[in-house]
């Protein structure tokens, strides 16, 4: 009896059998033999979500074919079971449905393989009964030699040696982390092209032959950036240019591309300008360096241009002007020499005397009566608060030529009364000499800016009690009679007096009570 339990399901004869019409299976099996090398068309039912390939025995059947082509309509991926489940053979299935859906092949309840619209896969079936299983046959294919496509697509990684497309003297060379452009005479390029139907690209050009003095390595930033051209117009952020080198008459442009600052060129140049920025509390610095010792720092205005500073904004070695253009224009035409002038170098008097002068009236030949003056310094600075000798009797204050201070009239001083904080109360004695304090709590006397060792700082204090009685705590520096402080009054109001003077710049104050109880 005959059997079909071959890969082709083809018929074989059992021994004796058939008498006369052997010749006829035996043409039947070489049909089907010849089936089985050819190509094969199977439809899917329109939407199915299953499909059974059965090779049928000894009978014709498209999925014997060793390039089986599916079409169909899909709305779904469909799965193929290709039996019976024992036969193991080779196939190239092709999924040619519509719909866009995949086709799953199966033959147990092994492996399967899945097959994209569109594309074809080179499968084994492993015959292996119910759990048979579907597998891939170009998995891991091994094209030693050479092999040619006219495309190859790549689903994965394309990994391995080198990948070559052209020749190694003129082509591209793919291999572990380096791709190489080779050509037959033409500068290599590369093109990027855009995403709206590669209409536009950019092309990255190697130079010409001759431009070259050996092989240069071009290093791309390690964040995302945007490649600089040096015609396109671009807005450069946080980049640092140590020597950037700027033509004869360049410029550095503003924000509408208007020239902001000039440059001009001298040749064999060995001096320049100097900016440095500042901190918090600091001035921005505008100076010269180089190579020579001393370099002038020069404004030259343009034409009948002037070189302007704000009204307020002139300063000198640390000091305010103050006075107006108009004033110092009282020196227009002063003829006294700049040596005449320099006397003034080494002046002691302060801004604000100087100051003083702010608004004078005199006129230039008024003011060129000092053309010639011979004084010093020294000599000049007995001005300062004063004049010399005892003669000018009109004089509010005199002084003599041994230092000696004469006031024709009384004096004012200033009185200040002072609070305390935080239980305590320092009394400046460079802001007054006489002070007074209203108790608003229990409070610590102590002073601040006496006069240096050896000169004489000296100071009252009026001490007035509060509603509840508060106490004093003297300063350690404050020496008393006996050593014994005086105990306030502590009557609401009742007002104590109290004198102090230090010699010794602060490192003792003598204390005395010039009244007590004295509301």
């Amino acid at each position: 009896m005959a059997t079909y339990v071959n890969n082709l399901r083809l018929k074989e004869i059992a021994t004796g059998d058939e008498s006369g019409t052997w010749g006829t299976s035996t043409n039947t099996n070489l049909e089907l033999i010849g089936q089985a090398l050819g190509y094969g068309t199977e439809a899917i039912t329109t939407n199915a979500d299953t499909h059974a390939s059965t090779v049928g025995d000894g009978a014709a059947d498209e999925a014997r074919a060793i390039y089986l082509k599916y079409t169909g309509t899909l709305d779904s991926a469909c799965t193929i079971t290709i039996g019976p489940n024992t036969m193991k053979r080779f196939q190239i299935i092709e999924n040619a449905t519509s719909g866009s859906q995949s086709i799953i092949i199966s033959q147990g309840s092994g492996a399967n393989i899945t097959i994209g619209t569109g594309a074809v896969k080179a499968v084994y079936l492993d015959g292996a009964g119910s759990g048979a299983a579907v597998l891939d046959a170009l998995v891991d294919l091994d094209l030693t030699g050479t092999t040619t496509a006219a495309a190859v697509t790549a689903s994965g990684a394309v990994t391995g040696g080198t990948v070559v497309a052209g020749s190694t003297s003129a082509g591209t060379t793919v291999s572990a982390g380096d791709i190489a452009l080779k050509n037959g005479g033409t500068q290599s390029t590369v093109k990027f092209y855009c995403e709206s139907s590669n209409a536009h690209y950019a092309q990255i050009q190697a130079p010409a032959h001759s431009a070259f003095s050996g092989n240069v390595t071009l290093t791309l930033p390690a964040t995302t950036s945007t490649i600089v051209g040096d015609s396109a117009a671009q807005t450069l952020t946080n980049k640092t240019l140590t020597a950037p080198k700027i033509a004869d008459g360049g410029f550095i442009a503003d924000a509408n591309g208007n020239e902001l600052v000039k440059m001009q060129t001298t040749s064999s140049a060995v001096n320049e300008l100097e900016v440095t920025n500042a901190a918090t509390g600091g001035a921005v610095v505008v100076g010269t360096s180089g190579g020579d010792s001393n370099i002038d720092l020069t404004l030259t205005p343009k034409g009948t241009g002037e070189v302007n500073i704000a009204a307020g904004n002139l300063n000198y070695a640390g000091t305010a002007v103050t006075s107006t253009g108009a004033e110092l224009n009282i020196l227009d035409g002063v003829t006294s020499t700049a040596a005449e002038l320099n006397i003034l170098d080494g002046v002691t008097s302060t801004t604000a005397e100087l100051n003083i002068l702010d608004g004078v009236t005199s006129t230039a030949a008024e003011l060129n009566i000092l053309d010639g003056v011979t004084a010093t310094t020294a000599e000049l600075n007995y001005l300062d608060i004063a004049t010399l000798g005892l003669s000018a009797a009109s004089k509010a204050v005199t002084a003599d030529a041994n230092g000696v201070i004469t006031l024709d009239n009384g004096f004012s001083e200033e009185y200040a009364a002072v609070t305390s904080s935080s239980n305590a109360v320092s009394l400046d004695l460079r802001t007054a000499g006489n002070f007074s304090h209203d108790l608003t709590e229990n409070t610590t006397i102590s002073f601040a800016n006496p006069a240096a060792s050896g000169k004489v700082s000296g100071a009252t204090l009026r001490i007035i009690q509060g509603s509840t009685a508060r106490t004093i705590t003297w300063n350690s520096s404050i020496k008393w009679a006996s050593d014994t402080a005086p105990t306030l009054s502590t009557a609401n109001d009742a007002v104590d007096v109290f004198v102090f003077y230090t010699v010794d710049g602060g490192t003792n104050y003598y204390g005395f009570t010039a009244g007590q109880v004295m509301s």
